[in-house]
């Protein structure tokens, strides 16, 4: 809300005048309309945070483990996320930290899995490294809801299943 304080004399009547037609004529601000999909990892082994989202780029960041009294360090170097909604559409999925991680050499060659049923996990092909960022693209998503992940997950539901 805009607040406007006139003193009255004769001069300030036209210059609110003036303000206040101005303001009425501004357009609204532009809003950038939501993705297409959904994005989420609050589920057993999921581990990644949203960054930003666009129709075709979506942009994740790993979070660190808890401190490990080994070597003094919280480490990371997994993630696990859900994409839902946008099934036969391209999309790019960049893992911003990949290059600050606990092992950014492990990225070099290394394919992103990925599910549709999170029992059949297979490699994407089309995963690269440029010493930064990991890149997942998905051309097309092939189903409506995918599971991405740096290995297949071993949930604490499989775990208690033994």
């Amino acid at each position: 809300p805009i607040v406007v304080v006139v003193v009255a004399s004769s001069s300030s009547s036209s210059a609110f005048a003036a303000m206040s037609s101005s303001a009425a004529s501004a357009p609204p601000p532009q809003q950038t309309p939501p993705p297409p999909y959904g994005f989420s990892s609050a589920f057993d082994s999921g581990n990644g945070e949203l960054v930003s989202a666009t129709a075709d780029v979506l942009t994740v960041r790993m979070t660190e483990e808890p401190f490990t009294e080994a070597d003094g360090r919280r480490h990371f170097q997994w993630f696990h996320f859900r994409v839902t909604g946008n099934r036969g559409n391209n999309l790019a999925i960049v893992i911003a930290n990949a290059g600050e991680s606990s092992y950014p050499d492990g990225w070099d060659g290394y394919k992103a899995f990925i599910s549709a049923d999170r029992k059949t996990w297979t490699r994407v092909q089309e995963t690269s490294y440029d010493g930064a960022a990991l890149t997942i693209r998905l051309s097309p998503t092939p189903s409506d809801c995918v599971h991405l992940a740096y290995f297949v997950p071993y949930a604490h539901e499989k775990h208690l299943d033994l």
